[in-house]
């Protein structure tokens, strides 16, 4: 019993050291973004990216210090690095009608006024469907599809009745038919987040070529014009842009998101 109550006395203890370590670095956390928010607002722009990359850095990612992030780099006129954060800041909250915005807004400022094929028309659907939830909301829907199912198929096996194993039945069905969709969805969200999947041109100037060479040179490509890489290939990306032109890129001339 005394063995008992000194285990439960260490866990408690060590529990609540670590809650008031998360609290303190919760704390420090605020600080810095008190004072980024400060520096932001005397328009010392260089001083706000540094505290808020270390916080990153650090491992707190949200979408709140993409999203400022993005402002400013936007308020330094760097196109392609704001449209890259508003973008990851609209996957971890894809209803931010803010981000959405300012996004629309950086978008308009973007030299390279490039039409949008048929085919990424039905990419951008997709990604709606996909990015509607975060990759931890479509693993708690797709966990409770699931246990639903499992729950309804128990009534259709246990029930006497032929009504309740028809409402069984059917409900087990349509509830394993949406965890499939949902773990589908999930995993697409789940690749996209960790390929190389888009990517948007952070240079003033950037040539795109023909081959992975400097001899086939085709257009230039501007701040803040945003593709979808197809491959890489040593300090080479192969991309495809909006109205379905392909090409290669320098890696070093774009960012992926």
């Amino acid at each position: 019993m005394k063995m008992y109550k000194r285990i439960h006395t260490m866990i408690l203890f060590v529990g609540l050291l670590n809650l008031n370590l998360f609290s303190e670095q919760k704390l420090n956390y605020k600080k810095l973004a008190d004072s980024a928010s400060t520096l932001y607002k005397n328009g010392k722009f260089d001083q706000t990216l540094t505290i808020y990359k270390s916080i990153i850095e650090s491992g707190c990612e949200s979408w709140k210090l993409h999203f400022n992030l993005a402002n400013c780099y936007f308020k330094m006129n760097k196109l392609g690095l704001a449209i890259a954060h508003y973008e990851k800041a609209l996957k971890i909250n894809p209803e931010s009608e803010d981000v959405k915005l300012n996004l629309d807004i950086v978008s308009n400022h973007v030299v390279d006024k490039i039409k949008t094929k048929d085919l990424f028309i039905e990419n951008e659907i997709r990604n709606y469907f996909v990015y509607k939830f975060n990759t931890e909301h479509w693993a708690i829907i797709t966990i409770l599809c699931l246990a639903m199912s499992i729950i309804f198929f128990s009534f259709y096996f246990l029930s006497v009745t032929v009504k309740m194993k028809r409402l069984g039945f059917w409900m087990g069905i349509s509830f394993l038919i949406f965890f499939i969709i949902s773990f589908a969805l999930g995993k697409i969200e789940v690749n996209d987040k960790n390929e190389l999947a888009n990517a948007v041109v952070i240079e003033p100037q950037a040539d795109l070529f023909e081959n992975p060479d400097h001899n086939s040179k085709k257009i230039t490509l501007h701040d803040g014009t945003r593709m979808k890489i197809l491959q890489k290939e040593g300090e080479w990306i192969n991309i495809q842009l909006s109205n379905g032109n392909e090409g290669w890129l320098s890696v070093k001339s774009v960012l992926n998101y």
